[in-house]
């Protein structure tokens, strides 16, 4: 009798066959785990993808952002000198019409003057 006539006989067949099912109960086991692992994998490295994109969105977010604030502190810049500019024509306007009301007034006040004299 060999060795494997051993393990064939009543005594070992039984646990022999229970230890060759649990071994294809864990390989399944295995195979399901290994199935699921690779999931993980994949859907981490879609997250990792996902994340990457969200933050070059919200940079590309920030820039516009950025470039809309710019562009309209810009316009309020531009804004601001017209308003200036028309500002000072008001007043050099203003300026001028008061120059001319003095010297009206001084006229005036001479030819008033000179008719007290002539009277």
């Amino acid at each position: 009798m060999g060795i494997g006539d051993i393990f064939n006989t009543g005594k070992f067949k039984k646990e022999i066959e229970e230890l060759k099912k649990e071994n294809e109960r864990l390989n399944q086991n295995i195979g399901k785990l290994t199935k699921e692992n690779e999931l993980l994998n994949k859907n981490s490295l879609d997250l990792k993808n996902e994340n990457r994109e969200l933050k070059k969105k919200e940079a590309d977010l920030e820039q516009i952002k950025y470039l809309d604030l710019k562009k309209e502190i810009e316009n309020l810049e531009e804004l601001k000198k017209e308003k200036e500019t028309e500002v000072n024509v008001f007043l050099e306007n203003l300026e001028y019409d008061k120059q001319n009301k003095i010297s009206k007034i001084k006229m005036n006040i001479k030819n008033m003057e000179r008719e007290k004299r002539n009277k």
